[in-house]
């Protein structure tokens, strides 16, 4: 039997999109995070059991593919598997399929999100990317793992939550994984639907029928986002419709949830202190500019 990423790992956090790294650190030292939404709606309790941040067997991988953020990442891995954690960062882009992707540096656009790097903006500056097939990745690395020796009576059952947030290829990242059932690999799925997508018209149903069509047979997706509720709304009304004239797609039931979120209360807290070497330098490197 090959071994797997997160062999060892009760409950598993995927952070795509990781950032700066917040999430994890939500999961890490949520007594720092008091007025997150992701934490105040129980999403870790609730699936990792109430000790989560001190339990080792809970272990965090995120994917960024903003190499700006890579040194700041690796500080934070380096902090928590210090203190017996298991948290682990990748510079690469999670895609429906795995290759290069082509994304751009916003970095004259003050108003962009995602710290001026994403997709679908040719006027800037391109960076060519690794990406993985995020679906084959929770298949070949997450799903199956070998568990740890159990410790007493467990207080949830082995789960895995994603948060997914790689402004705007969410839809066809979600589809991609709904048609090789990893999406039912997963417990939670925590997502955000972007205003741009709305405003270029990209949550048609026809341009992810797959995606609608099992959401809306399986449940109603959550959401906390006054954009997104009267946008589901619609899609659902759709559904309704497609299915009285049997024109939807069959799948097969599976445990996943999805919630329609995003919780940036936080985007901005600073990191790992700097040491004071660190700080030295640089002051050092300030001074040389």
């Amino acid at each position: 039997m090959s071994s797997r990423l997160a062999d060892g790992c009760t409950h598993v956090f995927l952070d795509v999109g990781a950032n700066r790294g917040v999430h994890v650190r939500f999961l890490t030292e949520p007594h720092l995070f008091p007025s997150s939404s992701y934490l105040s709606r129980g999403f870790f309790a609730r699936y990792f059991g109430s000790n989560f941040s001190t339990d080792p067997a809970v272990c965090a991988f995120g994917f960024e593919p903003n190499a700006a953020h890579a040194p700041r990442l690796q500080r934070l891995a380096q902090l928590y598997r210090s203190r017996g954690r298991r948290v682990e960062f990748f510079s690469l882009a999670a895609e429906a399929s795995a290759g290069v992707v082509t994304m751009y540096n916003h970095r004259d656009d003050a108003s962009a999100s995602d710290w001026r790097f994403g997709t679908k903006r040719p006027s800037h500056r391109p960076v060519n990317v690794s990406a993985i097939d995020l679906g084959r990745f929770v298949r070949h690395e997450l799903a199956g793992r070998a568990l740890p020796p159990a410790r007493g009576v467990p207080s949830q059952p082995p789960s895995i939550v994603m948060k997914l947030d790689v402004e705007g290829d969410e839809l066809s990242i979600f589809e991609s994984m709904i048609e090789s059932r990893a999406i039912c690999e997963l417990d939670l799925v925590t997502w955000e639907i972007h205003a741009a997508q709305l405003a270029a018209r990209e949550m048609r149903y026809e341009r992810h029928a797959a995606l609608w069509d099992w959401i809306f047979e399986h449940q109603r997706p959550e959401d906390e986002d006054d954009i997104q509720a009267p946008r589901l709304a619609q899609l659902r009304v759709e559904w309704e419709r497609r299915r009285a004239r049997g024109a939807t797609r069959q799948f097969s039931s599976c445990r996943t949830r999805l919630v329609a979120t995003d919780d940036e209360s936080y985007l901005m807290v600073p990191d790992v202190p700097l040491r004071p070497w660190e700080r030295s330098e640089s002051r050092l490197r300030h001074s040389k500019r």
